[in-house]
């Protein structure tokens, strides 16, 4: 210092300490970076606020068509009954439709998009009987862990005969 005053060891570190602050304060590229990161945190901010708003709106919003009974009360999903994997075959053919629609072959190429659409309604159809026994397995499986007995509903032919059932379908 210029004064000529002695200065204790702690003073001294306190000064340096104290210049490095402010040269680090100063520097424009560090000056820059904090006003970067601030402004970083001020969007997520605000975009917090504005999503916190958005559900508060919405959320009061389905609360008010309830109460007018717009809409019914939410309810959790059923789990999914029966589970069969799709083939890769089934797969494959509904990527090649996918494609095929994409590409106009209906117009450009009828037979082979008839030939496409062909095989991928077989494989559907075939897919649909497997899915249809699995969930008829797991419906007596069901019944069966529940204790139902008889005939499940619409089983039974009680009442009605062929005749009365084409007269009902007319």
């Amino acid at each position: 210092e210029a004064s000529g005053e002695v200065l204790s060891k702690e003073a001294f570190e306190f000064q340096k300490s104290e210049e490095r602050r402010l040269k680090f304060e100063a520097d424009p590229k560090k000056q820059a970076e904090r006003e970067k990161q601030w402004a970083g945190q001020m969007r997520a901010e605000i975009q917090g606020l504005r999503s916190e708003e958005a559900r508060k709106l919405s959320r009061d919003e389905h609360h008010r068509k309830m109460d007018s009974g717009l809409v019914e009360r939410r309810r959790p999903r059923r789990r999914q009954i029966a589970h069969v994997p799709e083939p890769q075959s089934l797969l494959d053919l509904r990527e090649e439709m996918r494609i095929a629609v994409s590409n106009g072959v209906a117009k450009k190429n009828p037979g082979a998009f008839a030939f496409v659409k062909t095989a991928l309604d077989e494989a559907e159809a075939k897919h649909d009987v497997h899915v249809k026994a699995e969930r008829e397995r797991v419906y007596q499986q069901e019944r069966k862990r529940r204790g139902v007995k008889g005939a499940a509903w619409g089983d039974s032919d009680e009442g009605a005969s062929e005749d009365e059932e084409e007269v009902l379908v007319r």
